[in-house]
């Protein structure tokens, strides 16, 4: 199972203007499964609707995929990000979020 994201990948977060409070300016910075799940909202509250969507992670055996997903109550969900590995699952999500500006780009760790 990977653990880290490519420096790619993590290069391309670094751009958006991710950061980490851990991160040494010697070195290149590589996000790890944990970096991904502090960055990612717990909850989003969505103002144009009532519903409250809470982050889902979760094995789907059906598909043999890892889920990330908002959700909301089981029938409306937000970033249905799906992938063999999960950070995979999870940088897309990360992405999804901010390209929807549901992620606070200051540290947050």
């Amino acid at each position: 199972m990977k653990q880290q994201l490519t420096l790619a990948q993590s290069a391309y977060l670094f751009q958006r203007g991710v950061r980490l409070k851990k991160w040494n300016v010697n070195f290149e910075p590589i996000f790890n499964i944990a970096d991904l799940i502090e960055i990612l909202p717990k909850v989003l509250h969505v103002e144009e609707n009532a519903y409250h969507y809470v982050l889902s992670i979760y094995w789907d055996e059906e598909f043999k995929m890892w889920r990330t997903i908002y959700d909301a109550i089981g029938d409306n969900i937000f970033g249905d990000c799906a992938a063999t590995e999960l950070i995979d699952s999870l940088y897309q999500l990360v992405v999804r979020c901010l390209d929807n500006g549901y992620i606070n780009k200051t540290p947050s760790i």
